[in-house]
């Protein structure tokens, strides 16, 4: 706590608005895969505290264009990996999401902030109501190339 304060005052939010991805440089990265022998790369789309990592409108507020490092982090790894001839894939994290990092949602037993709730209840309002409209979205913006097979109903939902 000396270094971030209470839980209370500084928390995941906090840490994720620290990140700045300064020396993401994922063309070299996809390279060096590519040599190791990888096939194909799939980035992580959404963190399980539903940090996207892409700009969409479902969380305005709440993604790594607008929080965070300023960038569109499937793009990058999406433009990459086609450059270097990599297939792409995106996954989610999201089944933690109601509990992200579990003690987020607690609060100190004892002692001066006892009963004081920590950082999950303060400012972002985080939600798996979000998880269908981004997917769909991510995959009208970044549709994949090759074969795939979209999951039923997709098609079929528009951008809100």
């Amino acid at each position: 706590m000396a270094n971030y304060r209470h839980p209370s005052k500084f928390g995941q939010e906090d840490i994720c608005r620290m990140w700045t991805a300064d020396n993401f440089d994922p063309d070299n990265l996809i390279s060096l895969y590519k040599k190791a022998g990888a096939k194909y790369f799939m980035s992580m789309g959404v963190h399980h505290d539903n940090l996207d990592l892409w700009n969409l409108k479902h969380q305005p507020r709440w993604n790594s264009v607008a929080t965070g490092p300023k960038k569109d982090v499937v793009g990058f790894w999406r433009n990459a990996a086609y450059k270097h001839g990599s297939r792409f894939a995106v996954s989610e994290n999201l089944s933690n999401c109601y509990n992200r990092l579990a003690v987020s949602h607690l609060s100190d037993r004892t002692g001066p902030k006892a009963g004081v709730s920590y950082d999950a209840t303060r400012n972002i309002s985080i939600s798996i109501t979000t998880l269908l409209p981004n997917t769909c979205t991510l995959l009208r913006r970044r549709p994949p190339r090759g074969e795939w097979e979209p999951v039923p109903g997709l098609r079929d939902l528009r951008d809100d």
